[in-house]
This record gives structure tokens, sequence and C-alpha cells, in this order.
């Protein structure tokens, strides 16, 4: 990263085309014998009428000086605070990973260098400019708060199918925090979840992998190839994996040993793949991908958790769609997880988040109109029994029960069906022996499954877009623990009663259905999945 004193020299240079600038050094500040106390608020108006792509922040601007009296933050009669070349600093490192909006702020902070000059020695600067600067540096501190830590637009998350809550920020009371610490960052400053300081730590070490030269492209053909063979297949594979830290020891032989299997199944474990060190079709696949569109993933991601909040309060519960794995977080460590079953493409589970409130033992299952009009009414047509062969009953919204000989099907092959259809509680009903209930407009919840064979599979997408969660009975012992009335026979004994039962929780517990396809796990490393709904690819074209 370039200091200020070689960026001033660059710009410097550059301001003559054909004959080498003569650098004059000073011993005396520009700023010199200027009283820089404060400034009248009226001149913010100034400031914006000047630079209205700033307009923005005007509030912003006028709410931060104005809890600082008017007082300058960013320059003294010495001149620039130390605060101000971080900011600087700040910036440039984002123009070296290649941050398309960076650029606009890239050129009035070459213009601000240019007002730094040493020419600045022998031509006065009026206190207008040093407002200016005062003020520009303020505002390009807002925008870059803004692009690192709150990031697009609500609106931009939604149209990419994000609706969990957007986080807020003061950015102002941000600014004013941190230029009390000389904006000297430790892990705790920057508002953002943590995985966002772990994938830009992680971006870095791809960035220098790219640099210098990323990996070889392996072949497909080695598809197949075990324990004991020899191939020179093998070794741009083991190059790879040595890059890529899956294989400590650089090894050069052709020889598929201990060591490569032992190579492979870290890597296949890093990217959410059956961890068998054989080198099949989807295993290959994940080697195949480059380096540079492992950076873009870790973009996408990186931008993702800039919508998060820094810290969640109380215990929550976590669900990540592309790592089909429900999380669970008491004190903020994880306490439980396990795998989940989730929509199918078509019917793609919606990411959001909101608060648990019941558990539900032995549940009906309401089916959902959009199920009853293109299964269950075309199957009746087929099979006049096919209700009470599977177990189900039709019922008003007042819960009486409805003979199906008295309704004419065809006729709601069309037109909205009238009433409730509901398979019985049971352990072979769809929704297993538990719900869990966090009340949405997507009409999403947990639940138990029957089909418990389907967690066997690395790619869990078969459900209607509700969460089959694979070990009910322990989320629910988790759920009530602080409820002494629900012993774990208790639980059990009401999981297999056959009769629906509400039970509300003694306390509320955030769920968040999120989508992450490359995070840093605990151990360090870095993971990464398929984008199983193709959302990545959506933000990747308004992105990047």
């Amino acid at each position: 990263m370039r200091s200020l004193a070689a960026l001033l020299l660059i710009c410097i240079s550059c301001s003559t085309k054909n004959e080498a600038a003569e650098v004059v050094l000073c011993k005396t500040s520009p700023f010199q014998n200027k009283k820089l106390v404060v400034f009248d608020s009226t001149q913010i108006n100034a400031f914006i009428a000047h630079h209205p792509q700033r307009a923005f922040w005007k509030n912003q601007l006028l709410s931060f000086y104005k809890n600082r009296n008017y007082r300058y933050a960013w320059v003294n009669e010495k001149g620039l605070e130390s605060s101000a070349n971080k900011l600087i600093d700040l910036i440039n490192s984002e123009l070296i990973q290649g941050k398309k909006s960076v650029s606009t702020v890239h050129h009035e902070m070459r213009d601000l260098f240019i007002l730094l000059s040493p020419k600045a020695c022998y031509e006065d600067i009026s206190d207008e400019k040093v407002l200016e600067l005062e003020l520009l540096l303020s505002a390009n501190f807002f925008d870059y708060a803004q692009r690192n830590w709150k990031g697009v637009s609500e609106k931009k998350s939604k149209e990419l199918g994000w609706y969990v809550d957007r986080k807020t920020l003061n950015y102002e009371a941000l600014l004013d925090t941190l230029l009390q610490r000389k904006l000297s960052f430790n892990k705790n400053d920057e508002p953002v979840f943590r995985q966002y300081a772990l994938l830009k730590k992680a971006l870095n070490k791809y960035m220098a992998m790219q640099k210098s030269g990323g990996w070889p492209l392996i072949s497909k053909e080695m598809v197949g190839l075990e324990m004991g063979d020899s191939s020179s297949l093998l070794i741009p594979l083991k190059s790879q994996l040595h890059i890529m830290g899956d294989l400590k020891e650089k090894d050069t032989t052709s020889i598929f040993d201990e060591k490569l299997t032992k190579a492979i199944c870290v890597f296949q474990h890093r990217h959410g793949l059956q961890c068998d060190s054989v080198l099949g079709a989807k295993t290959i696949d994940a080697l195949r991908v480059s380096v540079h569109e492992r950076i873009n993933q870790m973009l996408i991601n990186i931008e993702r958790s800039r919508w998060l909040p820094k810290d969640f309060h109380g215990d929550y519960l976590m669900v990540n769609i592309p790592d089909f794995k429900l999380l669970l977080y008491k004190n903020n460590k994880l306490n439980f997880s396990c795998k989940v079953v989730l929509g199918k493409q078509s019917t793609g589970t919606v990411i959001f988040n909101a608060n648990m409130e019941y558990v539900v033992f032995s549940p009906y299952w309401n089916i959902p109109n959009s199920i009853i009009k293109k299964e269950i009414i075309p199957s009746i047509l087929k099979n006049e029994n096919y209700l009470e062969q599977h177990n189900m009953e039709i019922v008003t919204n007042d819960r009486e029960v409805v003979k199906t000989s008295s309704i004419r099907w065809k006729e709601y092959l069309d037109k909205k069906f009238p009433y409730v259809i509901r398979e019985k509680p049971g352990p072979s009903n769809s929704l297993g022996l538990v719900k869990f209930i966090f009340p949405n407009s997507h009409d999403i919840y947990l639940h138990d499954t029957p089909a418990k064979q389907l967690f066997s599979q690395t790619t869990r997408t078969f459900s209607h877009g509700c969460i089959r969660v694979e070990k009910p009975y322990e989320l629910a012992q988790i759920l009530l623990k602080n409820d002494t009335a629900w012993t774990n026979e208790k639980i059990k004994q009401n999981m297999n009663g056959g009769v629906e039962l509400w039970v509300r929780l003694p306390q509320k517990m955030q769920v968040y259905i999120v989508y992450f396809t490359s995070w840093v796990d605990a151990a360090g490393a870095i993971q990464f999945r398929n984008d199983v709904y193709g959302h990545d690819k959506k933000m990747k074209k308004m992105l990047l």
C-alpha cells in the first residue's frame, strides 16, 4: 500500500506531461497560522451546493458537526490529522481489491493530494479550501462506511431474494467514535457480522494465489483414480491442493498415496462433499473452479455479511441454505447443530428472519392450496379413496369435518378450494412428530419428517419450502429446557401422543434463514458451497 507521501509525488509528477517536475520540499505547513477551531454551519450548505453528489450525506454532515459544535475533525493548524491518512489508505485498499464504486472517491482524493502538495508552500490555501477538504473527508468516510459496512440498499437486497431485516447504522456516531481512536481499527470496531473480517482475510490469501498464477486446471479424466494408482494427471492435482493448503507438503510424484487421500478428504470437507477421498464427478467439478471464481464467490458473501447485524442479542437459531445445516447459538457459542432438508428449486426456502414462538407436538399438516390444486385434487380424481389411504381429512375453518363424497372435485381445478385438507397426526405424517413455529408471511416452519433417508444426501433440496430437521427431539429439548414442566419423557410422550398440542416457548428465539456459499469456519478454514438457488449468479450480475 502506498504511503501518502508517495502518492503526493506521483500526483505531482503526472501534472507535467513532457517535463520532469521539480519537487520542492517545504519545512512549514500550509495550514500554519490558520485558526482552525470552528466554522459556520451555513458553510455546509455551500459545500453541498458545490458538491451536489454529496447531498445524500447533508443531514449526517449537519448532525456530525452540530454535535461537535462545528469544530474541525480532520485538520488542525499543523495540517492533516493522522486519521485523514488512514482514511485515504482504507480507500486505496478498496482500489487494490478492484472495487468499481470507489472511482469517484479516488478522483476526489487525488485532487485532495494535489491540494496538499509542496506547491502549497508558496501559494496561499484559503480557509474555504481547508474547509472543503475537511467536509470532503467526512463525506468520503460516510461513503466508505456505507459501501463496506452497510452494502447495497435494502431495495436491492430484496430484489436479490434477501428478506432478513437489514441492520441500521448511525454514521455520524460511528465517525465520532473512530476519530477518537484515530481510526485505529481493532477486530471489534467494524460494525459488521463477524464473517466480514474473516472472509476479507481469506480473500487476501486467494488474491495472493491469483497474483502468483492460481492453480493448474486439472483434467476430468482423473475421475475414478484411487489409492495406489499412478498417473501423471495427479501431479497438477497435488499442486492445486498444496496451493490451497489442503496438502501440507509439496509433492511432485504421480502416486495416489495416503497423503493425497487425506488432502482430498480435507478439500471435500471444505466444499460440503462426502469425505470419501474418491475422485468422483462432484469432487472433480469443485476442483475445476478457478481461483478467480472463488474470489468472486468470497466478494459476494462479503457483501451479504454487511447486511447482518454485528451482534445477535440473546440465543438464536440460524439455517444456512447452501450448507443444509441448522445451528443454534447460546451466549454466542454454538450449542447445537444438525442437518436440514430445504425447498426444491421450484419451491425454494425463503431467506428471512422471525421469532420462534411455539413447539407443536403431534401436528396436523394443513396442506397448502398450491399443493391441493396441483397434487391432491388430481390424485382424488384418479382414486376416490386417496384421502383415506393417506390419513387425510377435510375440515372447515372451524375444524368441522366435511365428507369427501359431498365435494365436486372437478370444479376446484380452476378455482380456490373452500375448505382445509389436513393430514392427521401420526408417525407417517409429512411433518413427523413435532413442528416448530416462527410466525411469518412465507408460511415456513421447521418440522420433523418420516423421510429420514434424505439426510444422507449432500444436496438436500426436497421439500415444498419448509425446513425438515434431522434431530427434532433434541431441538425440542433445548427449546423447552427452561420450562421445568417439560421433562424429556413428557416431550417423547407428546411427540407420539397422536393429539395435536401447541406449547408456547418460555422465551421467543430469533430464527435467521440465510444464504452463504462461502464462510470461514471455527477452525479458520475457508468453506465453499454450491449456489443451490442461483442467488450468487444474480448478485454477480448486480455487483461484479
